[in-house]
């Protein structure tokens, strides 16, 4: 269902899996040009240079014909998000950062699992699994864009060895039921790996 962003709403921006802007428990629809630009910013963790993005969004075409469409889709998104989902400063832009994204929630919650953050693997059974299952979730599963595939590198990279580090801190919490579901998710993520089987005969041995 299409809704507008009113001035009580939440904003949530939906990255893992499948692209989507929640507002109010309700979906927002954009077409996909903007919903690419929006991604693009999102995944930048510095502003955003307004050539930068026309060249990568629109890259065979002419610059000035680049630059055009970029503020069109500036405006359109504009109209949708009236809340100013994305912040434009001159010639740089982001995504306003008080609107949360999953993608970025879930990197966080990687990073504290590999700095060994004790509140992670001391949460509560729910917790643990919906955290794997996070883990276990592809960025844009099904988006090719040239410029996506080192964000999507860089998550999968991270995420198999937060779920291995994730594995292992079970274990040796005694938690081992939790850390063979953990285990099995690094594996099942990426075969060929030996580190994922390795804490998942880790997990059985003990």
């Amino acid at each position: 269902m299409r809704t507008e962003v009113g001035e009580d709403a939440s904003t949530r921006l939906v990255l893992l899996r499948a692209f989507g802007v929640e507002s109010g428990g309700e979906e927002l629809v954009i077409g996909a040009t903007a919903a690419r630009l929006v991604a693009f910013v999102a995944l930048q963790d510095h502003p955003v240079d307004r050539s930068v993005a026309a060249g990568t969004m629109w890259p065979h075409v002419r610059d000035v014909r680049a630059a055009a469409n970029l503020r069109t889709t500036l405006w359109r998104i504009g109209q949708v998000l009236p809340d100013n989902l994305i912040e434009v400063n001159g010639n740089t832009f982001r995504l306003d950062p008080a609107i949360p994204v999953d993608y970025l929630v879930a990197v966080r919650a990687a990073r504290r699992i590999l700095s060994h953050d004790r509140d992670v693997v001391e949460m509560d059974e729910s917790s643990v699994l919906a955290t794997i299952a996070v883990l276990m979730t592809d960025l844009l599963t099904n988006w090719y864009d040239d410029w996506l595939d080192v964000h999507k590198e860089r998550w999968r990279q991270l995420r198999l060895h937060a779920l291995d580090a994730l594995a292992e801190e079970l274990t040796a919490r005694g938690r081992f039921a939790l850390a063979v579901v953990a285990a099995t998710a690094s594996v099942d993520a990426e075969p060929l790996r030996e580190t994922g089987y390795r804490c998942l005969m880790h997990a059985h041995l003990a």
